[in-house]
């Protein structure tokens, strides 16, 4: 396929702690806000290092609305059963910095149940300069997410040690705060619109899906339902960890529509509302 600056862009991902192929764990990113709304915050760090480097940094702004159609997709991760379906999938409506996020949470009350969750994927506020009154300088840990080792800070910035930053205690800092769109170069999350979140039915990996997977990785050759990105020299399944495939070309709107046709489908009321009582955190994701 021939690709355009008008094309449509797929990012297609395994969501490692949703084991369940019919259902998104409630474990923080993605995190549905309600019908319309999908939060994507503190996951897939190289893909939002991509996102930002696209268009935060060039642009010098805490948020900007994607003149393309971007669209984030999400698998379900390895289990026993050898099964895979998409559990998600979104498209992005506005990008963020999680200073600009926070600010625009504070002030909308549909957002409140995330800022007050315990382990709200939401998981730094901003910090600004006592010498200078509103200068972003930095951010602080304001949950336990992400929090041990202070992996919270790679979710940020891709160098722990870069020269420009100082860690301490639950802080990030910019030594300049002028620098900060070269600094923190992970500085971005995204409000999605909700096309499909999987709350007792995932998506089966038809034929034609699975053809265009092939399509799309027309390199690989041992690509199936469940090894859906192909598998590693030792016949082991590639999960793609901490990385993800993108699609730009001109078949990606044909098929965003064939999986919107394929999601709707009514579930009983008991599947639809059926929740996770244990939730894990993922601090390698």
């Amino acid at each position: 396929m021939t690709k355009s600056q008008n094309d449509s862009i797929l990012y297609f991902y395994i969501v490692k702690l949703s084991k369940d192929a019919d259902r998104v764990d409630d474990s923080g990113v993605p995190y549905k806000v309600n019908s319309s709304n999908i939060f994507f915050g503190p996951c897939k760090k190289r893909l939002r290092e991509e996102l930002y480097k696209t268009y935060i940094k060039p642009n010098k702004l805490g948020r900007i609305k994607p003149k393309q159609k971007i669209y984030i997709i999400g698998l379900n991760g390895s289990n026993s059963k050898k099964i895979r379906k998409i559990i998600w999938m979104g498209k992005i409506e506005e990008l963020f910095t999680f200073e600009e996020i926070y600010k625009e949470m504070k002030k909308n009350e549909i957002f409140f149940p995330l800022l007050k969750s315990k382990n709200s994927p939401l998981h730094v506020y901003p910090h600004y300069s006592n010498n200078k009154r509103n200068l972003f300088d930095g951010y602080t840990s304001r949950n336990t997410y992400h929090k041990i080792n202070h992996e919270w800070v790679m979710d940020i910035i891709s160098n722990k040690n870069h020269p420009e930053i100082l860690v301490q205690n639950n802080q990030l800092l910019l030594k300049n705060p002028l620098k900060r769109f070269h600094v923190f170069n992970r500085d971005c999350c995204f409000l999605c619109k909700n096309l499909f979140y999987a709350e007792g039915k995932g998506i089966d990996i038809d034929d034609y899906i699975l053809k265009k997977f092939k399509n799309w990785q027309s390199s690989k050759s041992n690509i199936d339902r469940y090894a859906i990105f192909g598998r590693r020299s030792n016949n082991s399944v590639n999960g793609l960890t901490g990385r993800y495939l993108k699609v730009e070309d001109n078949s990606a709107d044909e098929f965003i529509t064939y999986l919107k046709s394929k999601s709707n489908v009514k579930l009983p009321i008991e599947l639809r509302y059926k929740k996770y009582k244990n939730k894990t955190y993922c601090d390698k994701c």
